[in-house]
């Protein structure tokens, strides 16, 4: 035993190294050794994978193997073999034909086991313009109907009301494409008090419709309302040693949105011919961004000074151009990136004094309706939402609201 001992003792690493050698000698290769594990997996994968490679167009393979041999006379041999493959691209048919057969051979799966397949596309509005939005579907709308297998597509408000209009005239390629066509309403207020209330804890009743009020009811800007809203409280916390209050998140809020808006419209019209017939205006817009970055959290007094100042930006714009020489015209676009600009400051005046410390009420959360209308903050997000539509309309029911609030 003292023997053994002895010569592992002295030939331990030895043994180890070699080992180690022989373990890399022999040990599979990666590809090996994922064919090897692949060769386990169902059979739809082993397609699934098969398909993938093949949509490799252009793909060349190669592989060689050089080896060599020594004599003691100094002769030596080697032998080389190699080989190329490559891959012919899919036609159109081809590629519909082989998506269908796969998805149906997945759909017979999946109903063995009392379960269907649903491909979602979401947001095709996202290709660009409705033009190419509706050509998409055309070719994709080849590999519906198959059997235990729904295809559920997402397209933005706008491109689908484009549809809807064509389908006055005729039928529209969603008419032709879908069994049903599904329109996703803004939530209400109660809806978004539901879904911020899951994702916030202690998200009270006042925040929920601050925020509501400022996206408008929609889902993804109700969302990044909220967390925005979190980001100021923090940062507001920060900065005053205390917790600020609900005026004070809502001027910040509303202030942090018209400085991206005001940056916005300085940035188009600079690239605008025309340009310097807005002097007045652009100069407005500037030392309103001043003041806004100025500090931290403005007092209500300034914020609304303002947001009341840009709301006669078009006015500024007209006095300047009656006052000016002739031969200077108007731009539409520049003064329909006013007109937006002015009544979202009016809006942005509106929610800032609905919340303020003197105005809110409690009681303007619950459902009621008075006078037959929407509640005051599901009517507050229906007007942010129609400045999407028409400024004018925007406007107009902005001064209903405010009438009917008492805001003068």
């Amino acid at each position: 035993m003292l023997k053994i001992q002895e010569w592992w003792s002295y030939h331990r690493f030895a043994i180890q190294i070699a080992a180690i050698i022989t373990a890399l000698i022999i040990w599979p290769s990666v590809g090996k050794l994922r064919a090897l594990l692949g060769s386990f997996d169902p059979p739809l994968v082993l397609k699934a994978r098969e398909y993938l490679l093949r949509l490799q167009m252009e793909r060349t393979a190669t592989w060689a193997f050089t080896g060599g041999l020594s004599f003691p006379f100094g002769i030596t041999g080697s032998g080389s073999r190699g080989s190329s493959l490559k891959y012919l691209p899919w036609t159109l048919p081809e590629l519909v034909s082989s998506l269908r057969e796969f998805i149906g051979k997945v759909a017979v799966e999946q109903r063995s086991y009392g379960k269907h397949v649903i491909i979602a596309i979401d947001e095709i509005d996202r290709i660009g313009s409705a033009e190419k939005a509706e050509r998409f579907i055309s070719e994709i709308k080849s590999i519906f109907g198959i059997d235990n297998c729904f295809f559920l597509v997402s397209v933005a408000e706008d491109v689908g009301s484009i549809f809807g209009h064509r389908a006055l005239a005729g039928k529209s390629v969603f008419d032709t494409a879908f069994d049903e066509v599904k329109v996703i309403d803004q939530l209400s207020l109660r809806e978004s008090k539901d879904l911020l209330q899951q994702r916030v804890l202690g998200f009270t009743d006042p925040f929920v419709s601050l925020v509501h009020s400022v996206s408008g009811g929609l889902p993804r800007e109700l969302l990044r309302s909220t967390r925005r809203m979190l980001d100021i409280n923090q940062e507001l916390n920060t900065v005053t040693r205390k917790a600020p209050r609900r005026e004070d998140l809502a001027i910040t809020l509303i202030c942090e949105e018209m400085r991206e808006i005001i940056a916005g419209a300085r940035d188009y019209i600079s690239r605008v011919d025309g340009a310097s017939a807005y002097g007045y205006a652009i100069d407005l817009m500037r030392m309103s961004l001043v003041t806004i970055n100025s500090k931290p959290l403005l007092s209500i007094q300034e914020a609304l000074e303002v947001l009341d100042g840009l709301t006669t930006v078009i006015d500024i714009v007209d006095m300047e151009r009656n006052s000016a020489e002739e031969g200077v015209g108007r731009n539409e676009k520049i003064d329909h990136i006013l007109h937006q600009l002015s009544v979202y400051a009016y809006f942005g005046l509106t929610v800032i004094e609905m919340f303020s410390d003197d105005k809110f009420d409690i009681g303007m959360t619950s459902d009621a309706k008075p006078n037959g209308l929407l509640p005051s903050f599901d009517e507050l997000a229906a007007v942010r939402r129609e400045l999407s539509i028409s400024s004018e309309s925007c406007r107009l029911a902005l001064e209903r609201f405010r009438n009917k609030w008492g805001l003068g």
